[in-house]
């Protein structure tokens, strides 16, 4: 008995090591890259190397939504948990750098299931592009979680310090250069934006915007509730009057086609 529970302990070691020598790395490569298996969302790896075992690294990530970038991750390295191939899954954690921030994160392969998680900390809005595509300008922290089951997720996000211009959505002007917070969640399902619930605030003025998108075409609604004093600043009337509902009740629609959806 014990002789067999010597050879079990020096040969799942070995069994381990010999499958890692065998991965090449054009192979875990090739399964991150087709991580969006043919839909809207791709990865590119850049710099992608094999390090010790079962750790991989990239100089950098980028992930695009219908050929357009999205974020890139950079010094990004990969760690594949070998008790998982047992299970015919390749389940690894990540870590790296974005917009002056860090990435933390897992993702889960599997032939029948993908699953992932990934946190965001400390990212500078300026730095990633999808704000920049969709006309999203200015300065802000940004911290979040995106999960994903398949082919739906949920993006929860929180914005702080924000100092942002004033942007233009499917006609109609945004001005988010009132707000200094910015929370909410997005739930997406085959990259449309099924629910949309964030809230914006501001110095003595809140907001918050509900609604969806679907094919790029957005059916949202911004209620704005300021308080007494800003409603009567000559500065907010020139931006707010226009969306007036009713006296300190203001609604801005958001309908109609959007350049990049989600």
């Amino acid at each position: 008995m014990k002789k067999i529970l010597f050879i079990l302990l020096v040969a799942i070691p070995v069994v381990f090591i010999g499958v890692w020598i065998a991965v090449p790395p054009d192979t875990v490569q090739g399964l991150l890259e087709d991580f969006g298996d043919g839909g809207p969302i791709t990865i590119q790896a850049m710099g992608f190397k094999k390090g010790l075992l079962y750790r991989f690294s990239a100089d950098r990530l980028l992930v695009q939504h219908r050929q357009k970038p999205v974020v890139s991750f950079e010094n990004v390295s990969l760690r594949i948990h070998p008790s998982s191939l047992i299970t015919l899954r390749m389940r690894s954690s990540l870590n790296g750098e974005t917009g002056g921030g860090e990435i933390n994160g897992m993702l889960d392969l599997a032939k029948k299931e993908t699953r992932a998680e990934i946190d965001l900390k400390g990212v500078q809005i300026s730095e990633v592009p999808f704000f920049s595509k969709n006309g999203i300008e200015g300065s802000g922290i940004l911290s979040g979680t995106y999960t994903m089951i398949e082919e739906k997720g949920r993006l929860e996000f929180l914005v702080t310090d924000a100092k942002l211009k004033p942007v233009v959505l499917a006609g109609n002007t945004i001005p988010l250069n009132f707000f200094h917070t910015v929370r909410g969640y997005m739930d997406i399902s085959n990259s449309e934006l099924e629910d949309v619930s964030v809230s914006f605030e501001g110095e003595d003025i809140y907001a918050r915007m509900k609604g969806k998108v679907q094919d790029a075409f957005a059916n949202l609604a911004i209620e704005v509730m300021p308080e007494a004093g800003i409603a009567k600043n000559p500065l907010f009337l020139h931006e707010f009057k226009q969306y007036e509902v009713s006296p300190g009740y203001y609604v801005i629609p958001v309908r109609g086609p959007l350049s990049v959806s989600a």
